[in-house]
């Protein structure tokens, strides 16, 4: 039964004329991640309600790899003024301002704050971390500062006990650096992962065109 059904709409001269034919592409293309921080950029202008300033636009820059995010409030939004883009900017802001529309460009670092300590599904790292290779922190605690302290008044001051400090802080840099490489590296691979998974949902839920070279087609007339 379904296939006689099917033969008949196909065969069928008003079908073809009112059946709607989408458009739209067979599969999806990915960009293919980075390999350093901060050498590929997302881009976009949000337009949101003008200010008492006159400001009437926001402009994003998302890195690709580090998701680390960068944003300027604009009065325009003419060539000169643009430069940056993100949903996350202002789904975060409609749920900061709550009814201060006109104020958010008082809550742009609030959220970007936010957004910086926020992990992403498709790094699984904070965008912090990836660009500075520690985790954010009120004090200065980060990992290098017990490798550079300010000797003791009895500790030993020869030039051979200060060269030895600047080796083991050097050293230290040398596996800081590392430690961030690694991430990086993580971070582009768990991307790759999950811009697999998303063409996989949309390929699936595109269906490929009917048409092949030769095919007979019935054409709308223009």
């Amino acid at each position: 039964m379904q296939e006689d059904v099917r033969a008949f709409v196909a065969s069928c001269v008003k079908c073809q004329k009112n059946r709607p034919f989408k458009d739209q592409p067979v599969v999806l293309c990915p960009v293919p991640p980075p390999s350093n921080a901060l050498s590929q950029w997302d881009m976009d202008l949000i337009k949101l309600p003008e200010t008492e300033d006159g400001y009437n636009y926001l402009i994003v820059a998302i890195d690709h790899l580090t998701k680390w995010p960068e944003v300027q409030p604009l009065k325009s939004k003419t060539a000169a003024d643009v430069l940056v883009s993100s949903k996350m900017i202002k789904n975060g802001l409609r749920k900061t301002l709550e009814g201060r529309h006109k104020e958010w460009p008082k809550f742009v670092n609030r959220v970007l704050y936010g957004i910086r300590l926020h992990r992403p599904r498709s790094t699984r790292q904070l965008p912090y971390k990836l660009l500075y290779g520690f985790d954010a922190r009120f004090s200065l605690d980060n990992k290098l500062d017990q490798l550079n302290q300010v000797p003791d008044d009895d500790a030993e001051t020869t030039e051979e006990a200060d060269d030895e400090r600047l080796r083991v802080f050097l050293q230290g840099v040398d596996k800081h650096n590392e430690e961030i490489d690694n991430c990086r590296s993580e971070a582009r691979e768990n991307i790759i992962i999950e811009q697999s998974k998303q063409k996989t949902t949309y390929d699936a839920a595109h269906a490929a065109c009917p048409f092949k070279v030769g095919s007979k087609v019935l054409l709308h007339s223009s």
